[in-house]
């Protein structure tokens, strides 16, 4: 939110202009002066968010990412985030259409007269269980469609699709001006951008989990109802689920959350990982959320919260409610990979000609993405 934005913003100017050391009180002292400020719950839920961002420290100190995060002027953590890891992972270009599209207004319309037209177009261009790269396929095809046909040919493929030509325009220019962003930042090489920060664009894998990067921790996990089973001539074979009877639910209590009929995940009869992040919650007479991504528990262990194990069970546990079976030198190898990563974003932080995405490190972390671990 602008709230949490404006809380890293505080932190990066008061680190810069004071000389005795970091505040852990700045950013509500500095609150409290504004002519209307917000109230102390808000201030400290959006440093409860920062915080697991991986933001701030338990001291409300900025992280390395933290100081990247405050310099890249897109007024949401969350979409700034989603930037650096897209530079960090060398998926940028499927990255920068994410967050434009996240910043600007959907660009699926759906006519009230026509709203099962509208959502069986959007399931057509469904990709890999996420309502994000689903929107990022439509815009890479108008924008592809536009190229090589010209606009004529793109206005159909919108009025076919139910697009906004206008948002996709607008999905456009915020693309290039999130690029300038992170060429002023120090990600992307203005002279030479390279085509090693495409190298992992079209790995479905690769950009679930920095989509799960950047929204966590807004995680629900997935439950399934026991399979039923026919009896046929040639043996008995599993009935497909009904998506109304698959539940979700999120790790702190209030029950169940129920997926918006809009996403393209709202009609999926079986998730293959338990988990889904989302970019928002919203309440009504059900509680909603939006914007759903399924995510692998990889992704989860790499850019989650705090990793604990169950020796017994042989279980990893991330923020003590996301389980899943791995053996515990796996747990080990990740707290280092993510204490390398953050020891390369505070070099980045001092040498901005570092090219981080070509380390060791990132190599690592993406052969677990990859692979599963396996």
């Amino acid at each position: 939110s602008p709230l949490e934005y404006m809380c890293v913003q505080i932190k990066l100017l008061n680190l810069c202009a004071s000389s005795k050391g970091p505040n852990p009180n700045d950013i509500l002292r500095v609150m409290k002066q504004m002519i209307e400020p917000p109230s102390n719950e808000a201030v400290a839920s959006s440093i409860h968010v920062l915080r697991e961002l991986n933001a701030l420290d338990q001291d409300n100190n900025l992280t390395p990412l933290g100081q990247h995060l405050a310099q890249i002027p897109v007024g949401n953590v969350r979409i700034s985030k989603l930037l650096l890891y897209g530079a960090i992972f060398n998926c940028l270009t499927p990255t920068l259409i994410i967050c434009a599209i996240l910043s600007a207004r959907p660009i699926f319309y759906s006519p009230v007269d026509r709203r099962d037209e509208a959502n069986s177009a959007k399931l057509k261009l469904a990709l890999s269980t996420s309502d994000l790269l689903t929107a990022f396929n439509a815009f890479r095809q108008w924008e592809r469609l536009r190229k090589r046909s010209g606009n004529r040919m793109a206005r159909e493929f919108c009025d076919e699709n139910f697009l906004s030509w206008n948002i996709l325009e607008n999905v456009a220019g915020l693309k290039k001006q999130f690029r300038g962003h992170l060429m002023n930042a120090g990600f992307v090489d203005l002279d030479d951008p390279g085509q090693a920060l495409e190298s992992n664009s079209d790995d479905l894998k690769v950009l679930q989990a920095v989509i799960c990067a950047g929204l966590y921790p807004n995680v629900l996990s997935v439950v399934h109802p026991e399979t039923e089973y026919v009896d046929m001539s040639h043996g008995t074979i599993a009935k497909e689920h009904k998506s109304r009877k698959i539940k979700f639910f999120p790790k702190r209590p209030g029950g169940r959350i129920f997926l918006h009929p809009s996403s393209v995940n709202f009609s999926c009869t079986s998730f293959s990982s338990p988990w889904l992040v989302y970019l928002q919650k919203m309440e009504s007479h059900k509680v909603y959320v939006y914007d759903t991504t399924m995510v692998s528990p990889y992704a989860l262990l790499l850019f989650g919260g705090k990793i604990s194990i169950d020796h017994n069970l042989q279980h990893i546990i991330v923020d003590e409610w996301i389980r899943f079976e791995a053996p515990g030198k796996i747990a080990v190898y990740v707290r280092e990979l993510r204490e390398c990563l953050d020891k390369l974003l505070l070099q980045k932080i001092r040498n901005p000609e570092i090219d981080i995405g070509e380390s060791t490190v990132v190599e690592g972390i993406l052969r677990l993405i990859k692979t599963d671990g396996l």
